[in-house]
């Protein structure tokens, strides 16, 4: 259906309004790249969409500017009439800009903030491996193999004839500590290379990972001096001796973000408000938290520190062998 250049000029407005909605979004990423704050927001790995859409956001916004001023020229003519010019309703117009324009107003208004405690309160702490099933289905059978028996493989002939006895010493206690199925298989064989280590370091990558295997096999490192940073959580009634050294894991966006953590024992404890990031070492034991058993941190030192420029970890999908260097 052709429109007239009289009724044309009527949409002028929506193309300029349209087209700042859309300078305004480009800009705001544009932004937040420049501050290095769009990781408060998205994943590190969908960085690269977000750019790429802000880039497109701009074209299309050009071209809406060029349709404003065609309009005006009273040059634009519908060859097909295929294009969905705007409703004529007042109120539709209203809801669907304000849809658009509310997101974008709050986005500059507000300051760039990391979620913290307050997540952590709505979503609820993880304090147990329950990402991970430790008990393989009905029927299935449970394997006890684990990386132990590589151990002689790397040494020379007449060594590894001489160490023997030793070597199947440690692979029936590596055996016994850190059995595994068809679900923790992964978790066992990393377990096993912390063990060995005379301090164990959770760092960024593969924080959940590392969680989980010594949340998995408590029992195995319970002693086992431990390195580990986050911030402050601390659960209403919790004690003054405790708190939780958290993380928030993001898969994608914030939006999915999920607390992680380490309940923590000390007398230092109550120095630390909410939301303080702090570092700490200490030993692993076990305690019971709302009728559950989990692993727990004694600390032996905790001092404050400065929030990461990445404030989330996210899931690791590469090598388990890698995360223990």
């Amino acid at each position: 259906m052709m429109h007239d250049v009289q009724e044309e000029k009527k949409y002028i407005f929506h193309y300029l309004l349209r087209a700042g909605i859309m300078i305004g979004l480009a800009f705001y990423v544009s932004l937040l790249v420049k501050s290095g704050k769009l990781l408060y927001y998205i994943a590190p790995q969908m960085t690269i969409y977000v750019k790429i859409a802000a880039v497109i956001l701009f074209i299309i916004a050009v071209c809406q500017i060029v349709l404003a001023f065609r309009s005006i020229a009273g040059t634009v003519k519908q060859a097909c009439g295929c294009e969905r010019l705007p409703s004529r309703s007042a109120m539709m117009h209203i809801l669907i800009y304000t849809m658009f324009l509310c997101p974008l107003l709050l986005g500059f208004l507000l300051p760039d903030k990391v979620m913290g405690s307050d997540v952590a309160s709505l979503k609820g702490m993880n304090l147990t491996a329950n990402t991970v099933q430790k008990s393989p289905p009905s029927g299935a059978v449970t394997e006890s193999k684990t990386p132990a028996a590589d151990l002689s493989k790397s040494a020379p002939a007449a060594d590894a004839a001489s160490k023997e006895p030793l070597v199947k010493d440690e692979e029936t206690k590596l055996n016994e500590m850190f059995k595994y199925d068809q679900f923790t298989e992964q978790y066992a064989k990393l377990a096993i290379q912390l063990y060995k280590k005379d301090t164990i370091q959770v760092k960024e990558r593969g924080f959940m990972e590392i969680l989980t295997s010594l949340d998995l096999y408590k029992d195995a490192f319970a002693g086992k001096k431990l390195e580990i940073s986050g911030f402050v959580y601390r659960e209403d009634g919790m004690p003054e001796n405790q708190f939780v050294v958290s993380r928030l894991a993001m898969q994608c966006c914030s939006a999915d973000s999920v607390p992680y953590g380490v309940l923590v024992e000390s007398p230092l404890a109550k120095e630390f408000t909410k939301d303080t990031w702090v570092k700490l070492t200490g030993t692993i034991g076990k305690t019971t938290h709302n009728g559950n058993e989990i692993m727990k941190i004694e600390a032996l030192s905790i001092s404050k520190i400065k929030a990461p420029d990445s404030p989330y970890v996210n899931p690791y999908t590469g090598d388990f062998d890698k995360l223990s260097g």
